[in-house]
């Protein structure tokens, strides 16, 4: 829906009727008056160039070359973000629980240490840091604008996340390798 040319007081009442309905609410403005129903909208788009600074202020976006195109480039790298740092975390999450578990064995029933420090930095560095690194090059996905608004609530790590990509892998990784420790310590 396209709202223009109308009064502050109704691009209020249209902004507060929309988020009532549930609906995200991004809204555009230069002038001062437009400063109110910016920062009631969910996002507030305000014009760098020709905008007043009160305006910019209000806003949490400021295009600065007051193209319209800018907003879908922006959303999209938005998006693009929002993903590849939920990837690198679930990436990253799947070996922490392993490591941990390794040490807290270690503390608990004084068994030799199954990597020394040196080793540890060595593997987050090749398994864990340089993948996480790709996982953030690239040209953003084509699916990304295609997909609706994530819901206001979402997080980059989620229960849901959390057991999927933390719990699950790790902790099946950590039983794993600490099964494979034990028998090669005791035999």
């Amino acid at each position: 829906i396209v709202v223009a040319r109308v009064n502050p007081e109704h691009r209020l009442r249209v902004v507060k009727v929309l988020k009532e309905m549930g609906k995200r609410v991004a809204v555009t403005g230069d002038g001062i008056s437009d400063a109110p129903v910016l920062k009631k909208a969910d996002i507030g788009v305000a014009m760098g160039a020709r905008g007043n600074p009160v305006t910019r202020a209000a806003a949490e976006m400021v295009l600065s070359g007051d193209s319209f195109a800018s907003i879908i480039s922006a959303v999209e790298e938005g998006r693009t973000v929002f993903t590849r740092v939920r990837q690198a975390v679930a990436h990253l999450s799947a070996h922490l629980l392993p490591e941990a578990l390794s040490f807290i064995v270690f503390l608990l029933f004084n068994v030799p240490l199954p990597l020394s420090l040196a080793l540890l930095l060595l593997v987050n560095l090749l398994i864990d840091f340089l993948p996480a690194t790709a996982l953030g090059m690239g040209s953003p996905a084509a699916v990304s604008m295609a997909a609706p608004p994530r819901a206001l609530s979402s997080r980059i790590v989620d229960g849901r996340t959390f057991a999927r990509d933390f719990l699950f892998p790790g902790a099946l990784t950590a039983i794993l390798a600490t099964a494979a420790f034990v028998v090669t310590l005791t035999t």
